[in-house]
């Protein structure tokens, strides 16, 4: 009994577990080209894990057991990516010896996912190593859909609906960068607006002095309007003809006149509409030219117009406008009352041309002119 006691206390005791044996072979350490720069120092990689690296290169001793900001560097062909990871390094005491570990010291930073992905890759094979560089050997564009895989008709009609939605949208823009383009290249306004009235004769004083009769009513014959002169005369004008009178502004019973100033104009009832505004000497050019004169009424209605310069040379303002009659034809002056309001415009001799064109196409071939 004491011999078994004895062989049985003299047995040897289990081997301990090497320090740190679990932490050595958790995470293998992989060959592949890197670099780490440490207190603005590069260093070659030779290997790394998820949570150690074995790097070469000259630190000072200094750095021995402190923990820095290690830069991991992996090139690409093309491109690099940068990890930052904190790090307690250990130097070798031999000084000749320029192999340096680095042993994470938080290895589920925001390092872990890219770095993962890195080493996965190389393991499965997507990675390979090209001397100092790694290359990609994975698919480079997504998978095609499976063949026999369809689109649902609901999927469809929307996708149609989309793209009906986008072309019109493009057509629009398209439609409103043209107009904008024509409005401004083909057409320059004037300045001054435009107001008709009926074409007739002007009647003016005859003298300076104070109105004393007016009858805007009266038939031809009998007197319009009468005149207390400055020198005492009673002067009188009679209506020229059964006309229909059109008063300037600031003619009343008591008002006073100059010698020449214009009082009624009559007009015809059937007299073509006219008007007088301003025309610019640019505008001048452009009639020059043989631009095209038209007026545009406030509803839209553009309607052709002839023009006539009624004042030339030193009557012309310091401006450069010059005052011009603008007549309607006859259809045109009918579909329209006086008073109406509008503005001239002057289009381009170009497009003048352009659309002649097409009219002209348009009666041999009266399907394109549609």
């Amino acid at each position: 009994m004491s011999n078994t006691e004895s062989s049985h206390n003299t047995s040897l005791p289990p081997k301990a577990l090497p320090e740190e044996f679990v932490f050595e072979d958790e995470h293998p350490m992989l060959t592949i080209p890197f670099g780490a720069i440490i207190d603005d120092r590069r260093l070659e990689g030779s290997c790394i894990s998820l949570t150690k690296a074995e790097v070469t290169g000259l630190l000072p001793k200094s750095l021995n057991g402190n923990e820095e900001l290690v830069t991991l560097r992996f090139d690409f062909d093309g491109f690099s990516i940068n990890l930052f990871a904190e790090a307690r390094i250990e130097l070798s005491e031999e000084s000749d010896n320029p192999k340096v570990k680095l042993s994470f010291t938080n290895p589920t930073g925001e390092h872990l996912p890219p770095m993962r992905y890195i080493l996965n890759s190389f393991i499965a094979g997507d990675m390979v190593n090209m001397g100092a560089l790694l290359g990609f050997t994975g698919p480079t564009k997504a998978k095609p859909p499976a063949p026999n895989a369809k689109t649902s008709v609901a999927r469809r009609a929307a996708n149609g609906v989309r793209g009906a939605f986008f072309a019109a949208m493009g057509a629009g823009l398209v439609f409103l960068a043209a107009s904008m383009f024509i409005e401004r290249v083909a057409y320059k306004y004037e300045e001054s607006p435009v107001v008709f009235t009926r074409a007739g004769d002007i009647m003016r004083a005859t003298a300076s002095g104070q109105i004393s009769y007016i009858n805007f009513d009266a038939a031809e014959g009998e007197v319009a309007y009468s005149i207390s002169s400055n020198s005492g005369d009673l002067l009188s004008t009679k209506m020229p003809c059964d006309c229909e009178v059109l008063p300037y502004s600031g003619l009343f019973t008591g008002g006073t006149v100059l010698a020449g100033d214009a009082l009624l104009k009559v007009a015809e009832p059937n007299a073509p509409l006219v008007s007088e505004t301003k025309l610019s000497s640019e505008g001048a050019a452009r009639l020059i030219d043989g631009d095209t004169a038209e007026i545009e009424l406030a509803d839209g209605t553009v309607l052709p117009a002839h023009v006539q310069i009624v004042e030339t040379g030193a009557q012309v303002d310091l401006r450069g406008y010059s005052k011009v009659k603008l007549t309607l034809a006859d259809a045109a002056s009918r579909s329209i009352e006086p008073g109406t309001i509008g503005r001239l415009r002057l289009r381009d001799a170009a497009i003048s041309n352009i659309q002649q064109a097409f009219v002209k196409i348009g009666n041999f071939f009266p399907g394109f002119a549609s």
